[in-house]
Formats: structure tokens, sequence, C-alpha cells
């Protein structure tokens, strides 16, 4: 269970504890760059190098079809965060993350589940460093385990980035998603060079 889950009297407890004892500095609470200020990296002893996916750069592609992926982001960075209160999914995102992409025409749906050890959470956008190019994220339940889901109907074509991430500050987990990547007919498979070929 994460902080924003438990009871208020709780929290102001924990808080005042976290105050009170001089191992947590602000330094402790400090995160890298979120999504529009960069990528900056903080030098953490004994971490692997990050997966490629690591940034929206890197980030692998999702085809067409039946999705059914899994893996982990403990090595990975947080690169990415909505912020609180955005309207993708209301919630932080302060944990380690990964990214996909995927190149849609406007019709295409996607539902997927994110299965994740951690208190997961995840979204997609149009560009990662801009948090406002959100168009739909999950986090629906507040503990570890719980799989969140998205069903979501292209309005437009594109290029889409889809962010697996977690709520708490440096939080990782082992992770599956699963489910399907709908194209309309005739687009499936195909580049944004091909699809917008085909709209001319």
């Amino acid at each position: 269970m994460t902080l924003r889950r438990l009871p208020l009297a709780v929290m102001i407890g924990l808080l005042v504890c976290l105050v009170a004892s001089p191992a947590w500095t602000s330094e402790k609470w400090s995160t890298p760059a979120m999504a529009g200020t960069g990528s900056a990296r903080p030098a953490e002893f004994g971490r692997d190098d990050p997966p490629p996916n690591d940034l929206c750069e890197g980030a692998y592609v999702i085809e067409c079809g039946d999705i059914s992926l899994s893996g982990s982001t403990q090595w990975a960075f947080n690169d990415y965060d909505l912020g609180y209160g955005n309207p993708c999914t209301g919630w932080m995102a302060m944990g380690y993350d990964v990214a996909y992409q995927f190149t849609v025409a406007a019709g295409a749906v996607i539902e997927v589940t994110y299965s994740t050890t951690a208190d997961g959470t995840f979204y997609i956008m149009t560009d990662c460093n801009d948090v406002n190019s959100c168009v739909v994220g999950a986090d629906e339940f507040g503990y570890p385990g719980a799989p969140e889901t998205i069903n979501y109907a292209f309005t437009a074509g594109g290029t889409y980035y889809l962010i697996l991430d977690a709520y708490s500050p440096d939080e990782w987990g082992e992770w599956t998603l699963t489910g399907t990547l709908g194209c309309p007919s005739g687009v499936d498979g195909a580049t944004w060079g091909t699809i917008k070929a085909i709209y001319r």
C-alpha cells in the first residue's frame, strides 16, 4: 500500500518520523528530471546500464495485433512523470519507467493490461517531452500487483509512446503487458510513411 492510500493520521505520523530523522534529507527525495525537462540521470553506485528503451528515443516497437510482453524496470530510471492532478491518471509517476512506441492510423484501438509487482501506472503520449500530450492513462489502484487497463480508440493517426511506470520514488517491478493493438483494415503493421501514402 502506498502513502496515498493510508489514513490521514498514519500519513502525518510517518511524515513526523521522516522529518525528525537525520538520515532522511531533501536529497533522499530528489528525483531525476521529468517529462518536458530532459532526462538527468543520477550517479548511483552499483546500477547497471539502463535498458535501451529507458528513454523514448530507444522505445521498442509494438506491432499491430496481439501484445504479450514482460520485463523489469529495475535498471531503468525515472525519466517521465505526468505530475499530480494530471488529466490522464491524476497521480504522480515517480518510479522507474520504460518506453514502447507504435504507429497507427485514426480508428485504431488499443486494449492492454499492465500488471507489475510495483504500484503500477501507465500512459500514452504523442511527445515524451510534453506531459500535456498524454492522451490516455491508467492508475486506478493504489497497491502493488493490481492490474491497470487502458482501452482507447485513437482519433488521430501518428506515432504514440506507451510508458510503463510506477507511482512512488525509485519504485520498480517485474511486469507483464498483455492485450491487443487493433489497426484499421489494410494498415496492420504499416509504417507511418505507408499510412500517409494510403490517405493521400
